[in-house]
Protein backbone atom coordinates (compact mmCIF):
# COMPACT_ATOMS: atom_id res chain seq x y z
CA UNK A 1 0.00 0.00 0.00
CA UNK A 2 1.27 3.53 -0.92
CA UNK A 3 2.29 5.71 2.46
CA UNK A 4 -0.25 8.43 3.76
CA UNK A 5 1.19 9.85 6.73
CA UNK A 6 4.64 9.87 7.62
CA UNK A 7 5.95 10.23 11.16
CA UNK A 8 9.07 11.54 12.43
CA UNK A 9 10.96 11.13 16.42
CA UNK A 10 11.62 14.24 17.66
CA UNK A 11 15.73 14.31 18.45
CA UNK A 12 18.06 13.97 16.61
CA UNK A 13 15.79 13.26 13.36
CA UNK A 14 14.37 16.94 13.67
CA UNK A 15 16.68 19.15 16.09
CA UNK A 16 19.86 18.35 18.20
CA UNK A 17 21.19 20.17 20.39
CA UNK A 18 24.08 22.76 20.13
CA UNK A 19 26.13 21.88 22.89
CA UNK A 20 25.79 18.53 25.59
CA UNK A 21 22.89 19.02 28.12
CA UNK A 22 25.92 18.67 31.18
CA UNK A 23 27.33 21.83 29.05
CA UNK A 24 24.87 23.41 29.50
CA UNK A 25 24.58 22.67 33.10
CA UNK A 26 28.15 23.39 33.91
CA UNK A 27 27.83 27.12 31.95
CA UNK A 28 25.34 27.50 34.54
CA UNK A 29 26.86 26.89 37.55
CA UNK A 30 29.84 28.85 36.56
CA UNK A 31 28.17 31.40 35.84
CA UNK A 32 26.44 31.06 39.39
CA UNK A 33 30.06 31.15 41.00
CA UNK A 34 30.00 27.06 41.22
CA UNK A 35 33.34 25.35 40.96
CA UNK A 36 32.52 22.97 38.73
CA UNK A 37 34.05 21.30 35.36
CA UNK A 38 32.51 19.77 32.52
CA UNK A 39 32.88 16.20 33.92
CA UNK A 40 32.02 16.33 37.09
CA UNK A 41 28.54 18.17 35.71
CA UNK A 42 28.18 15.22 32.98
CA UNK A 43 27.98 12.50 36.16
CA UNK A 44 26.63 14.58 38.24
CA UNK A 45 23.55 15.29 35.58
CA UNK A 46 23.11 11.76 34.63
CA UNK A 47 22.54 10.71 38.22
CA UNK A 48 20.23 13.61 38.63
CA UNK A 49 18.40 12.51 35.56
CA UNK A 50 18.01 8.21 36.26
CA UNK A 51 17.10 9.14 40.12
CA UNK A 52 14.44 11.93 39.03
CA UNK A 53 13.21 9.50 36.47
CA UNK A 54 12.57 6.28 39.60
CA UNK A 55 11.16 8.95 41.83
CA UNK A 56 8.54 9.93 39.17
CA UNK A 57 8.78 8.11 35.92
CA UNK A 58 7.38 9.34 31.95
CA UNK A 59 8.13 13.17 33.71
CA UNK A 60 5.70 12.23 36.99
CA UNK A 61 2.48 11.50 34.66
CA UNK A 62 0.57 8.34 35.03
CA UNK A 63 -2.03 7.65 37.45
CA UNK A 64 0.01 8.17 40.92
CA UNK A 65 1.90 10.68 39.17
CA UNK A 66 2.96 13.18 41.43
CA UNK A 67 4.03 15.68 39.35
CA UNK A 68 1.85 16.94 36.43
CA UNK A 69 3.63 20.15 34.94
CA UNK A 70 7.00 18.77 33.11
CA UNK A 71 9.35 21.79 34.57
CA UNK A 72 8.10 20.33 38.67
CA UNK A 73 9.64 17.00 36.84
CA UNK A 74 12.90 19.27 35.69
CA UNK A 75 13.01 21.12 38.90
CA UNK A 76 13.41 18.01 40.42
CA UNK A 77 15.92 16.69 38.08
CA UNK A 78 18.27 20.05 38.34
CA UNK A 79 17.95 19.63 42.63
CA UNK A 80 19.00 16.06 42.27
CA UNK A 81 22.21 17.04 39.79
CA UNK A 82 23.35 19.46 42.47
CA UNK A 83 23.24 17.25 45.13
CA UNK A 84 25.09 14.66 43.21
CA UNK A 85 27.85 12.71 44.47
CA UNK A 86 31.07 14.60 43.94
CA UNK A 87 29.73 18.04 43.94
CA UNK A 88 30.48 20.93 45.81
CA UNK A 89 27.70 22.43 48.64
CA UNK A 90 25.78 24.94 47.12
CA UNK A 91 23.93 26.62 50.23
CA UNK A 92 21.87 27.91 48.86
CA UNK A 93 18.06 28.97 50.18
CA UNK A 94 15.16 27.68 48.16
CA UNK A 95 15.16 31.30 46.46
CA UNK A 96 18.52 31.19 45.05
CA UNK A 97 17.77 27.76 44.09
CA UNK A 98 14.47 29.04 41.74
CA UNK A 99 16.98 31.53 40.34
CA UNK A 100 19.33 29.07 38.99
CA UNK A 101 17.00 26.33 38.01
CA UNK A 102 14.80 29.58 35.81
CA UNK A 103 17.93 29.94 34.22
CA UNK A 104 18.40 26.49 33.28
CA UNK A 105 15.42 25.93 31.90
CA UNK A 106 15.23 28.42 30.05
CA UNK A 107 18.27 27.88 28.25
CA UNK A 108 16.88 24.95 27.09
CA UNK A 109 13.92 27.17 25.61
CA UNK A 110 16.79 29.22 23.62
CA UNK A 111 18.47 29.44 19.72
CA UNK A 112 21.73 29.45 21.74
CA UNK A 113 20.63 25.66 22.66
CA UNK A 114 18.63 24.16 20.20
CA UNK A 115 18.88 24.29 16.55
CA UNK A 116 16.87 22.33 13.51
CA UNK A 117 17.89 19.78 11.34
CA UNK A 118 19.15 21.63 8.17
CA UNK A 119 16.89 18.96 6.05
CA UNK A 120 13.59 18.89 8.49
CA UNK A 121 11.55 21.75 7.57
CA UNK A 122 11.93 21.07 3.47
CA UNK A 123 11.38 17.44 3.71
CA UNK A 124 8.34 17.63 5.99
CA UNK A 125 7.29 20.62 3.64
CA UNK A 126 8.02 18.18 0.33
CA UNK A 127 5.67 15.23 1.88
CA UNK A 128 3.08 17.64 2.73
CA UNK A 129 3.12 19.42 -1.10
CA UNK A 130 3.08 15.18 -2.06
CA UNK A 131 -0.02 15.21 -0.32
CA UNK A 132 0.61 13.47 2.75
CA UNK A 133 0.08 13.91 6.43
CA UNK A 134 2.93 14.63 8.74
CA UNK A 135 3.15 14.05 12.42
CA UNK A 136 5.48 13.41 15.34
CA UNK A 137 5.24 10.88 17.02
CA UNK A 138 7.92 10.69 20.41
CA UNK A 139 8.48 9.55 24.18
CA UNK A 140 8.76 13.18 25.16
CA UNK A 141 6.75 15.99 26.41
CA UNK A 142 4.52 19.06 25.15
CA UNK A 143 7.45 21.39 25.84
CA UNK A 144 8.78 19.88 22.16
CA UNK A 145 5.65 21.36 20.23
CA UNK A 146 4.86 24.13 22.60
CA UNK A 147 8.05 25.93 22.47
CA UNK A 148 11.27 24.00 20.80
CA UNK A 149 9.98 23.11 17.63
CA UNK A 150 8.71 26.56 16.94
CA UNK A 151 12.01 28.50 17.80
CA UNK A 152 13.64 26.46 15.66
CA UNK A 153 12.93 27.29 12.32
CA UNK A 154 8.97 27.03 13.12
CA UNK A 155 9.16 23.38 12.74
CA UNK A 156 5.90 23.02 13.64
CA UNK A 157 4.37 24.65 11.15
CA UNK A 158 5.21 21.27 8.94
CA UNK A 159 3.43 19.05 11.07
CA UNK A 160 -0.53 18.35 10.96
CA UNK A 161 -0.29 16.55 14.50
CA UNK A 162 1.79 15.23 17.45
CA UNK A 163 1.57 12.88 19.89
CA UNK A 164 4.23 12.81 22.51
CA UNK A 165 3.55 9.92 24.84
CA UNK A 166 4.44 11.34 28.19
CA UNK A 167 2.03 13.52 27.72
CA UNK A 168 -0.50 10.92 27.89
CA UNK A 169 -1.99 9.29 31.36
CA UNK A 170 -1.35 6.61 31.44
CA UNK A 171 1.56 7.13 29.44
CA UNK A 172 2.00 6.29 25.48
CA UNK A 173 5.77 5.36 24.82
CA UNK A 174 7.12 3.71 21.99
CA UNK A 175 7.48 0.71 20.83
CA UNK A 176 4.29 0.17 22.47
CA UNK A 177 1.17 -0.60 20.02
CA UNK A 178 -0.76 1.81 21.42
CA UNK A 179 1.55 4.72 20.99
CA UNK A 180 0.90 3.95 17.49
CA UNK A 181 -2.66 3.60 17.51
CA UNK A 182 -2.96 6.94 18.80
CA UNK A 183 -0.73 8.07 16.14
CA UNK A 184 -2.83 6.59 13.63
CA UNK A 185 -6.26 7.92 15.18
CA UNK A 186 -4.68 11.36 14.86
CA UNK A 187 -3.72 10.78 11.50
CA UNK A 188 -7.32 10.47 10.13
CA UNK A 189 -8.56 13.53 12.53
CA UNK A 190 -5.53 15.71 10.50
CA UNK A 191 -6.15 13.86 7.09
CA UNK A 192 -10.16 14.90 7.26
CA UNK A 193 -9.38 18.17 9.01
CA UNK A 194 -6.89 19.00 6.41
CA UNK A 195 -9.24 18.28 3.66
CA UNK A 196 -6.17 15.66 2.05
CA UNK A 197 -8.59 13.55 0.10
CA UNK A 198 -6.36 10.22 0.68
CA UNK A 199 -9.28 8.51 2.50
CA UNK A 200 -9.23 6.68 5.69
CA UNK A 201 -5.22 5.86 6.13
CA UNK A 202 -4.24 2.00 7.62
CA UNK A 203 -1.22 0.92 9.58
CA UNK A 204 0.21 -0.34 6.28
CA UNK A 205 0.27 3.20 4.62
CA UNK A 206 1.84 4.65 7.83
CA UNK A 207 5.59 5.18 7.82
CA UNK A 208 7.76 6.23 11.00
CA UNK A 209 11.22 7.27 10.55
CA UNK A 210 13.12 7.52 13.53
CA UNK A 211 16.95 7.17 15.25
CA UNK A 212 16.47 4.01 17.10
CA UNK A 213 16.04 0.17 16.76
CA UNK A 214 13.93 -1.04 19.19
CA UNK A 215 11.98 1.91 19.95
CA UNK A 216 11.51 3.31 16.64
CA UNK A 217 11.84 0.96 13.99
CA UNK A 218 10.80 -2.13 15.60
CA UNK A 219 7.67 -0.60 17.62
CA UNK A 220 6.27 0.77 14.28
CA UNK A 221 6.72 -2.93 12.26
CA UNK A 222 5.20 -4.17 15.07
CA UNK A 223 2.26 -2.29 15.17
CA UNK A 224 1.69 -3.01 11.48
CA UNK A 225 3.45 -0.01 9.84
CA UNK A 226 6.27 0.83 7.41
CA UNK A 227 9.96 2.09 8.83
CA UNK A 228 12.61 3.91 8.56
CA UNK A 229 15.91 4.44 10.41
CA UNK A 230 17.78 7.67 9.99
CA UNK A 231 21.10 7.15 11.83
CA UNK A 232 22.48 10.95 11.61
CA UNK A 233 24.87 10.35 14.65
CA UNK A 234 26.00 6.79 13.09
CA UNK A 235 25.43 5.10 16.72
CA UNK A 236 23.21 2.10 14.45
CA UNK A 237 25.93 1.61 12.24
CA UNK A 238 28.36 1.41 14.89
CA UNK A 239 25.93 -1.50 17.21
CA UNK A 240 25.39 -2.83 13.32
CA UNK A 241 29.48 -3.21 13.42
CA UNK A 242 29.74 -4.86 17.14
CA UNK A 243 26.58 -7.13 16.43
CA UNK A 244 25.14 -5.93 19.50
CA UNK A 245 21.82 -5.74 16.88
CA UNK A 246 21.08 -7.59 13.91
CA UNK A 247 20.61 -6.45 11.07
CA UNK A 248 17.92 -4.40 9.15
CA UNK A 249 17.12 -1.80 6.73
CA UNK A 250 18.94 1.12 7.85
CA UNK A 251 18.50 4.40 6.20
CA UNK A 252 21.78 6.97 6.26
CA UNK A 253 21.88 10.46 5.78
CA UNK A 254 23.57 11.66 3.26
CA UNK A 255 26.91 13.63 3.49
Amino acid sequence: MPVKCVTVECIPTLIQLRRPVHAVYCAAMQRFGLGVDEEMVKRAYTHGFKTTQMKYPSFGVGPDGALKYYKDWWRVSVFETLNAPGMPATGWSGDEFDLFFQHVFSEFGSVTTWQAQPDAKEFLQQCQAAGLVTGLLDNSYARYIDDTLPLCDGLHEALHFSVLGADYDPPLLKPSAAAFDEALRKANVAQRMFGKGVGDIGPDEMLHLGNRLNVDYAGAMGAGWKALVLDRTRSVREKLRKGTRRAVSVYLPLS
